[in-house]
């Protein structure tokens, strides 16, 4: 690319050298001289050859530049992605995040190769202008001079826009992700059913269609303005071009310089104008394009997730306990803190229950435990080895949990299984195992392609499942993994009753002897625990068996005949 920009800088000084000379033998042999004829004939063979060389440079430049693009807006994608998951989990838990992704996402890839070419652009601009103000000032220092307002009005109002147009893209960046957002619910299959029995379409459409209409008006009337501007910078050029040519006309009519001088001069004049903001425009985008790449920087450049970087192995079996010491921790940009001072045992090879109401920070205390939110004060112990001492892969290879928010991957079930456990993706006897002990052997058996069925009706040949079935196949995921810490979030929220009681008694079998958290709003789960923690707003108010927090007759015991005098007075 820099190559042919070097050429393409060229190209218009030999044109009005060679329209300079042309011009002069087409006078010649109009006045009858013969001898000028070859002459001539090898300029316009030149002339040709120039034009065919200038196509071919444009060609090139473009081809090489959409190559570019592709290959570096790849490679900027791919750092994103792998960027994305370095980052803390806390991360998604900031609005600004979001934008920020958003911003680093959009067109960065572009962006930079934009600098690169409007870069290369610069340099071929500036040459040829250059050697046109050089052509012009061999008639007169005056045409040369008079470029120089043009120049610097037009770099300062490119420059102006580039800056204008990034303050509006960055300000409009929440809306825009919202415009997307109710797009994905117009047109996706998730909100479908919802949308048409409650009739939303009308409104969710009338929403979008008012954010769209305000982001395009505050678009366009920015696009305006650069508008009227540009149109001022173009009347300039034209004063200057028509005041450069009657001077020039005045000199072919007192017999100072020839035709074919007068030709080249207004064509030199005409290429300065028309590099200047050439030039001016680069200068912007490159300006422009910096700002935006801005935000790709900046999130490239975000903090890692600090993760328990020890050199310790996760103790192998866990023998004693999870020890819970004042722990404290607090989302970003909260006013509060959500776990506050929490001490706890959960003893090692039991179930144990964690309930309590919604809020109290149950599924903030199971993610602290499975090392995927940073411990801010306290402690988290497993036997006597400090979380933030065990290397990050023995921990995560220990601990493996079914979360509220599991994930449904519209992936086939061989995938949607052996993401619990990648290295076992193609063991087929160990995904049917897990399968088995979720209870979702019988669907495995039903599927066309069993394992291989794809479970969505996006794509050809898939199939979609039920809310239900997707939830026992989460459970399914966590069960591949081998560890020795199981964690689930209400893992029976959307099961029937009868399907909750099955995976109730084969949940008893599998955790026999091993370490796992159910956190539950449901008590059945938790008279079945050997060890129970009670949650209230971030702490831990009460512990100890379902019979000694009876007895206690404390929140649990409140919690429970609740619960129960519901089933009671429903059964009467």
């Amino acid at each position: 690319m820099a190559v042919l920009y070097a050429f393409q800088a060229t190209t218009p000084l030999l044109e009005v050298y060679l329209s300079r000379i042309g011009i002069d033998l087409m006078s010649e042999i109009a006045r009858g001289d013969s001898n000028a004829v070859l002459p001539a004939t090898i300029v316009l063979v030149a002339g040709i050859g120039v034009t065919v060389l200038t196509s071919f440079i444009l060609a090139g430049i473009l081809g090489f530049e959409r190559q570019l693009t592709s290959e570096l807006g790849l490679s900027v994608d791919l750092s994103v992605i792998k960027k994305s998951q370095t980052l803390p989990l806390s991360f998604y838990d900031q609005p600004r995040s979001f934008d920020l992704l958003r911003r680093a996402r959009n067109g960065s890839g572009e962006r930079c190769v934009a600098i690169i070419s409007s870069t290369l652009r610069i340099l071929a601009a500036g040459a040829t202008l250059v050697s046109m103000v050089g052509v012009l000032a061999t008639i007169h220092w005056g045409l040369a001079l008079v470029l120089m307002p043009m120049c610097f009005l037009s770099l300062y109002l490119n420059l102006k826009w580039g800056k204008q147009r990034f303050t509006l893209s960055h300000t409009q960046t929440p809306v825009r992700r919202r415009t997307e957002y109710l797009a994905q619910l117009l047109c996706g299959a998730e909100s479908a059913k919802e949308q048409r029995l409650f009739g939303l379409g009308g409104y969710l459409t009338s929403t979008w269609s008012r954010l769209a209409e305000r982001l395009r008006r505050e678009t366009i009337r920015l696009e305006w303005r650069h508008a009227g501007a540009r149109l001022g910078v173009q009347g300039l050029a034209i004063a200057i071009a028509t005041a450069g040519m009657l001077w020039l006309f005045r000199g072919v009519v007192h017999r100072e310089i020839t035709v074919g001088t007068y030709v080249a001069m207004v064509g030199a004049i005409n290429s300065a104008l028309g590099q200047i903001p050439n030039l001016a425009s680069s200068i912007s985008q490159v300006y422009e394009s910096t700002l935006f790449t801005g935000d790709l920087f900046a999130f490239l450049d975000l903090p890692n997730e600090v993760r328990p970087g020890g050199g310790k192995s996760f103790p192998a079996p866990l023998r004693e306990q999870i020890t819970v010491d004042s722990l404290h921790y607090t989302y970003p940009g909260a006013a509060e803190a959500t776990l506050r001072g929490i001490s706890a045992t959960i003893p090692a090879g039991k179930r144990t229950a964690i309930v309590g109401d919604n809020g109290s920070g149950k599924t903030t205390l199971a993610k602290c435990l499975l090392g995927l939110y940073p411990v801010g004060a306290g402690s988290i112990c497993f036997d006597d080895v400090d979380m933030t001492g065990i290397d990050v892969t023995s921990l995560r290879a220990n601990v493996t949990a079914v979360m509220q928010d599991f994930v449904r991957y519209a992936l086939t079930l061989r995938e949607n299984v052996g993401f619990g456990s990648i290295e076992h993706l193609n063991d087929d006897g160990v995904l049917l195992r897990a399968a088995s002990k979720s209870g979702i052997s019988e669907l495995v058996d039903s599927l066309a392609a069993g394992l291989d069925t794809t479970l969505t009706n996006m794509w050809e040949g898939g199939q979609e499942l039920s809310y239900g079935q997707w939830q026992r196949i989460a459970i399914a995921r966590a069960m591949v993994r081998d560890a020795q810490v199981l964690v689930l979030d209400e893992p029976t929220a959307a099961l029937d009753p009868r399907t909750e009681a099955a995976l109730l008694e084969r949940f008893m079998e599998v955790t026999h002897g091993r370490t796992s958290i159910v956190i539950s709003h449901r008590l059945g789960f938790a008279r079945d625990a050997e060890h129970i923690l009670v949650m209230k707003q971030g702490r831990v108010v009460e512990q100890g068996s379902h019979f000694e927090l009876l007895r206690f007759n404390g929140e649990y015991a409140r919690m429970f005949r609740a619960q129960a005098q519901w089933y009671v007075e429903q059964s009467d």
